[in-house]
């Protein structure tokens, strides 16, 4: 059987090696520069790197449902910035050929009725997602029937699934502390990943072929995008992000975790600087409110007020010019956030949105328009000016209009669900990891609010169902027992078939 294993790892090998050099001589015959040939050999080598790491940590022994669940996790970071090719409109990449292969390996495992798989499965009707999420679908696919544009509704039905079967798939992956553990390395390392991108976008204005800023003046080169196709959808992603490195930075055992946090936490407040992304300005206020009032101790609450104020008083008696300029910047700030009438500044156009919105859904008596359709409802059937912008820029808004109050409702109801439920086991916890993720997920869903409506479309974006997957296998697994019962009955991540 050793024998039998080792050849076979010694063809895997070998078989990885010669595709490798087979794609980099394809590369080289393409006419890509010896630069980029460079930089994409650097970045196989960090990422074999990565991956044998996970292996020794997390992968082996593990099912193999599991290893194809991780590796599409890791994929959602990237999303779109790597396409394969065009297939109906429809740009293939990783993640999305995962998400298939994902989908029909769980289709054989039940055809042939796997044990392990169909355990997993029946876990899932003690959760009330499995049920909002059904629901959804169904209704997504009801709206079809007073859809004005049955092409944009499939459109947006197709990303709707692609987002919750990730959900469904974390769900049924991963269940006890070791794999949170493991989703919060994936967080914390591909975060870095797409900040290091940023930086480069930043201060080298060099720019990954799916973004916008490839096609805008020279002024604007320096707005980072990462491996978006805009900077608001990567200052989302790091508003959501840099709680996740504030608890490294304060729950980090070793020193260099602790560098790690807070690091990270610079860096990611720095880029939302530079992508003057406004609404994750409050996202990141709001986060740090959230953690401030359900994270701290009230010692160390006072503790940290008591410091302010003890800084503070200072720099008021000493320094007032200083203090009276900042405050005029911060008024700037929040006078551009609030709406002028009849003015074409983006924040009346965004009121004007959202006062269609309403009427719109008054009009179908709290139906929704259907999945895909605003933007052709704001061209044709607008009652507030919008000056040429169709998008609703509110991912709150797009549910509420797409799917109807009902499907609104629920999904409000979860997350707040979810949001009370991490504050009641931070409260209980004792395990370091478990206080790691309890921390990142509440702040996180706190940011959450707010970056959610400063991209144009939530829906297409990875990050949006995969921070909410987390949140809801997290919170399940620690109410519903599961970390002891998946130890018992060998669940998807601990089977050895």
């Amino acid at each position: 059987m050793n024998t039998y294993w080792k050849s076979k790892k010694n063809i895997g090998i070998s078989m990885g090696g010669a595709i490798l050099l087979i794609l980099y001589l394809a590369a080289m015959l393409k006419g890509i520069s010896l630069q980029k040939l460079f930089l994409l050999t650097f970045g196989g080598v960090i990422g074999l790197a990565g991956l044998t790491f996970i292996w020794h940590k997390w992968w082996r022994g593990a099912h193999r449902f599991h290893l194809l669940v991780s590796l599409l996790v890791i994929s959602s970071f990237i999303g779109a910035a790597l396409p394969l090719f065009t297939v109906a409109g429809f740009t293939i990449y990783p993640f999305r050929i995962l998400l298939g292969i994902c989908a029909f390996m769980l289709a054989g495992f039940f055809y042939y009725q796997n044990q392990t798989i169909i355990h997993s499965l029946k876990s899932l009707k003690d959760n009330s997602f499995t049920y909002l999420g059904l629901f959804w679908i169904f209704y997504a696919f009801l709206s079809l029937a007073w859809s004005v544009n049955t092409m944009n509704t499939i459109q947006d039905i197709i990303f709707l699934l692609s987002g919750l079967f990730t959900i469904y798939f974390i769900l049924l992956v991963y269940r006890n502390k070791k794999d949170y553990e493991e989703l919060f390395f994936y967080w914390i390392v591909m975060s870095l990943l797409l900040i290091a991108i940023g930086l480069i976008n930043h201060f080298f204005q060099i720019h990954l072929p799916v973004s916008r800023i490839n096609t805008v003046a020279q002024y604007q080169k320096h707005i980072p995008t990462a491996v978006f196709t805009n900077e608001n959808d990567f200052a989302s992603f790091l508003a959501i992000a840099s709680f996740f490195f504030l608890s490294l930075l304060k729950n980090g055992r070793a020193f260099f975790y602790k560098v790690v946090g807070g690091t990270g936490l610079l860096l990611s407040v720095y880029l939302i600087g530079a992508a003057s992304s406004r609404a994750n300005y409050i996202a990141i206020l709001i986060g740090l409110f959230v953690w401030f009032i359900f994270v701290l101790k009230p010692l160390h609450r006072l503790k940290m007020v008591i410091m302010g104020i003890i800084l503070a008083v200072p720099v008021f008696i000493f320094m007032p010019e200083k203090v009276a300029a900042g405050a005029e910047k911060v008024y700037g700030v929040i006078k551009t956030l609030l709406p002028t009438e009849g003015q074409e500044d983006s924040i009346s156009i965004r009121g004007n949105l959202l006062k269609n919105v309403k009427v719109f859904i008054e009009n179908t008596y709290g139906f929704g328009v259907g999945p895909g359709n605003i933007e052709l409802y704001m061209k044709k059937f607008q009652f507030y000016n919008t000056f040429g912008d169709y998008n609703v820029h509110n991912w709150w808004a797009e549910v509420l209009v797409h799917y109807g109050v009902i499907t609104f409702t629920g999904y409000v109801v979860l997350l707040a669900y979810l949001f009370v439920q991490l504050v009641k086991i931070l409260k209980k916890c004792t395990h370091r990891s478990e206080q790691l993720m309890a921390e990142a997920l509440l702040c996180g869903l706190g940011a959450f609010t707010m970056a959610s409506i400063s991209p144009n479309s939530f829906m297409a974006l990875h990050y949006n169902w995969l921070f909410v997957g987390v949140c809801i296998g997290f919170v399940y697994m620690k109410t519903k027992g599961e970390d002891v019962s998946a130890k018992k009955n060998g669940f998807v991540n601990h089977s050895q078939t």
